[in-house]
């Protein structure tokens, strides 16, 4: 092999190291709520992109933990203060017929999803950035999710594009969530197309040897 075909071929390593390991601007938040015992449980886990919405500078506090899934509202973490930014979300106008319901219990960072639509409205801590780490749980003690109004499923919420995403598996438990693809990691593509390059390295070296013998 030319060593001009080699420094093309390390040049693509190079280029396609930096293009996989480039973060996404896609950032997803979900909230798995099911039954736990005679307890309906909620944990929440992901970041938000708010792409595609609009700070209203209104702040205030949040309500705390509580469902309404009759109008796709659903409150997590504790009651601190927030931010509102509006925009438009698309996705279902209802997770079940129940009406508002507030949580027993709550901890970790607030979060609200309002109503959904050209005027959807999402409050998030307030100073919050863009891919900023979020972690939340709600307990409903003593009830059902049937009880709650909840019909069981995979709900789905988007705004700017697809950039921000909040994913609602009702009825499925966090310690079990749906399995990945089987998409490699962009370190498992790099570090394949690192041993590539090994081994056409390693060819050449013994042709050398053999060109010498």
């Amino acid at each position: 092999m030319s060593r001009k075909l080699l420094g093309m071929l390390l040049s693509l390593g190079v280029l396609a190291n930096v293009v996989l390991s480039a973060p996404s601007a896609h950032a997803t938040y979900s909230v798995y709520l099911y039954q736990n015992g005679n307890n309906v449980d909620a944990t929440g886990s992901g970041t938000i992109n708010l792409t595609g919405l609009s700070d209203s500078f209104v702040t205030g506090q949040n309500k705390g933990g509580s469902l309404n899934p009759s109008d796709s509202n659903i409150g997590m973490g504790i009651v601190a203060p927030v931010t509102l930014w509006f925009g438009d979300i698309s996705g279902p106008g209802s997770f079940g017929p129940g009406s508002a319901t507030n949580a027993s219990s709550s901890s970790g960072d607030p979060f609200y999803m309002g109503p959904v639509g050209s005027f959807g409205s999402l409050f998030v801590p307030t100073n919050y950035s863009s891919g900023a780490s979020l972690s939340n749980t709600d307990v409903f003690d003593n009830t059902t999710l049937a009880a709650l109004g909840v019909t069981t499923g995979i709900y789905t919420w988007t705004w700017g594009n697809g950039a921000g995403e909040f994913i609602l598996y009702a009825g499925e438990s966090s310690a079990s969530p749906p399995s990945p693809s089987a998409t490699p990691e962009p370190s498992t593509w790099v570090l394949f197309g690192t041993g590539i390059l090994a081994l056409m390295g390693t060819s050449r070296k013994k042709k050398l040897l053999q060109s010498w013998k």
